[in-house]
Parts: C-alpha cells; structure tokens; sequence
C-alpha cells in the first residue's frame, strides 16, 4: 500500500513545518529538496529564489565553548588515494579528477580506510586522516550554488566516521523507532531532529563507555539527553573535536570523508547536463546513490513521489547495497539527508578544524536523499534547516575523534 496524504493533516503539517522553517542551503537556490512528513505530506524547503543574508540575527542556538584550538598545522603529506571513477559524460562535465597530493595519506603514516573491514558495515568504521583538504564546487559545476566556493580546511585530529548512516536498529536501541519501520533494522533511520541526533549521540556513548561529547548548556557537568532534546534546549560541545564520544561531524569533516579525496562532484565523477533530475538511469549516480530516480520500493509504507518526478513508490533501502567511495563509505550520497553540527554559514568555513557559523538557528545536513534530484546527491551541495525539523529523508551518520 502506497503512503498516503490526508488533507487535514498534510495542511497541518505544513502550517507547524513552515512556521518553524529557516532557509537556507546553496542547492536550495535551485529546486529545493523536499523533506517529508511521518503523515506523508511534504514540503519544500526554502525556495529557489529564497536565500539567506548575512548569518542570522541574535546567537540562536549555538553552543558553548565550541572545541579547542589547532594542535598544529597537520599538513597531510603524501599522495592521495583518491577515487577513479569514471568521468561524466556529455556537456557540462569538465571539471577535476581524483584529488592527488595532499589528500590521502595523513601524518605519522595514517592510512585512511577501514579500521576493521571484516565487520558488517553498521559496525565498520572508517578512518579520516588529519591533513589539508580542499571542500566546496569549481564554478563549473554543473547546479552548483554560490555558497559552495571552493575552500582549503585543515583537519588536525584523525577520526572515525561510520560506514553506513546509523540504522533503524541502531537508534531504537536508544530511541523511538523511525518513519518507514517496514524497510528493515539495516535500513538508515530517518524523519529525526538535529536535538535527538545530539541525544542519540551520548546515549550511544555512555552505552560503549565513552565520554558524551554534549553536555547541557549552562551545566556542563550534565550529559545531554532526550529529555533536552524533547524540550528543544540547546546542547553545549564544551571539548569540541577534542571530544572521544560519538558526535556529529562538523560539515568539513562530513565533506572531507564524503570526498574521500575526489574533487568531482561524486566520487563517481561529474553529473552532465542531461542527468541533473530524476532521470532514470544515471550512469554517475545509479552505482553509487538513491535517488528520485532509481530509489523505487515495494514495502508498505513507501511514498509516491512522481508528483515531483521521481521514479514511482520511494523509500529509503538498507544501507551498503551501493557501491562505497575510496576510503570505504556507503550512502554518503543519497539514501537519506545527514545531520552535521554546523550552524549554517553562507558560505563553507575555511581554515583549521572549522566549526560553522556562531549566529544563527538553522544547522546543516549534506549528502542528497531517495526523493531528491540528482544535483542534490553532489560533495558539494548544503542545506540546513531548524535543529526541530524531521523528515522521512533525513538522518545521520556519527564519527568520533581518534586521535
């Protein structure tokens, strides 16, 4: 049985969606990605001709005492082990290839890659070497946005980053269960708050006895919960990256590991001109991501999304059945949106462990979904919305610092 959208509670939805909508990412500009309600109602977020000037009024939601500073440059020599791929076809494809020097090998000889590649990819992690790193879209780029220019980040703490976004097995473990219960335990978990994604993230962590990174803002002794994250309070990252727990990658870390080296707008390649929508076969897209245009499921609670030209009856799928990036990341495009930690900035921050904006409300999530166009599934693309939000295409994937 299809989704379906009753009136009453679509509207409803919509009027208490767009009461609490802040715009704001760069592939918004184009055509907007649509998050869904657990009703099946949707909605566009922000509009192509909706941006957002300057960083926000006020201080909103940020957090305290946002991490420690640089530990030194940490210069990533060596060659990069960036993805081959394959280059895009038609119009509209020039642009880099794989990224070479000073993107793969890391400092003190880190190798970037799994750390335990026997293990199912919901217990596989991957590791992310410091070094310097480039982030952000050439002006070629086929949709990309203003707020993507290109920028140089150094990342001065190794990290793990899980191979797959956290499953519905995962999260109820410690929280309500997700949106499309019927795709599966190994499918990603989604229609999640930026507030419980924090949650999640220290009750993860006192459960494998690690340090939870997120501490009540004004009582740092207290972990964050889902008590706080019910109530919407805003969460303090008092040790920042410093932090051993598991968290939420700043938005150049989550770029960086998507990357995996690979300047393209994929680490597949470049999106041509004629594979930019839901077009069914994508030869870039199809190995690698969920899309409008491929994402078609038959369980029960799927959603019809042909209305906004997908492929039929869409969902999420188990993670890991797309072929992963050159360090060993699965869905990192497409499948379901990511949380990061970042406020939104108009632009991606540059410079050593950068953290986001420091005004503002809304925070970033990246990486495209199954009911979102082509374009949406870049390296490059950001959007972001109010820590409340949900959506049955966003969740999250969760790192933590190894080094």
């Amino acid at each position: 049985m299809r989704r379906t959208r009753p009136v009453l509670w679509w509207m409803a939805s919509c009027l208490v969606f767009l009461a609490a909508l802040l715009l704001v990412g760069g592939c918004l500009r184009n055509e907007p990605p649509v998050l869904f309600f657990a009703d099946g109602g949707g909605v566009d977020v922000g509009s192509p001709d909706t941006g957002r000037e300057g960083e926000g009024e006020g201080e909103g939601e940020g957090a305290e005492g946002e991490g420690e500073g640089a530990e030194g440059e940490g210069e990533g020599e060596g060659e990069g082990e960036g993805a081959e791929g394959e280059g895009a076809e038609g119009e509209g494809a020039e642009g880099e290839g794989a990224e070479g020097e000073g993107e793969g090998e890391g400092e003190g000889g880190c190798v970037p890659g799994p750390v335990n590649p026997a293990a199912a990819p919901a217990d596989r992690w991957i590791r992310v070497c410091p070094g310097e790193y480039t982030i952000g879209s050439p002006e070629n780029e086929q949709l990309r946005s203003a707020d993507e220019p290109r920028r140089q980040v150094t990342l001065t703490r190794a990290f793990l980053v899980q191979a797959v976004e956290v499953t519905q097995a995962q999260w109820t473990e410690f929280l309500s269960p997700a949106g499309f219960q019927s795709c599966g335990a190994d499918c990603p978990v989604e229609d999640v708050s930026w507030f419980e994604a924090i949650a999640y993230c220290n009750a993860r962590s006192l459960a494998d006895e690690l340090p939870p990174c997120y501490r009540r803002a004004g009582r740092l002794d207290e972990p964050y919960d889902s008590t706080d994250a019910r109530q919407g309070a805003a969460p303090a990252w008092p040790e920042g990256p410093g932090c051993r727990g598991y968290r939420l990658p700043t938005e150049a870390e989550w770029e960086v590991a998507a990357r995996a080296g690979d300047l393209r707008a994929t680490y597949r390649g470049n999106l041509d001109a004629r594979h930019l929508q839901c077009e069914v076969e994508n030869p870039t897209l199809d190995p690698i991501a969920w899309f409008c245009g491929n994402a078609e499921v038959y369980y029960p609670d799927c959603v019809d999304i042909t209305g906004e030209g997908g492929i039929g009856c869409a969902g999420p799928h188990p993670g890991g059945m797309k072929a992963a990036n050159a360090w060993g990341l699965f869905d990192v495009l497409g499948n379901v949106w990511e949380w990061c930690w970042d406020q939104f900035s108009e632009s991606p921050r540059g410079g050593v462990d950068p953290l986001g904006a420091t005004l503002g409300e809304a925070r970033t999530y990246r990486g495209g979904s199954w009911n979102d166009r082509a374009y949406h599934s870049r390296a490059a693309c950001r959007s972001a919305a109010p820590p409340a939000s949900k959506g049955l295409n966003l969740g999250l994937r969760v790192v933590r610092t190894d080094s």
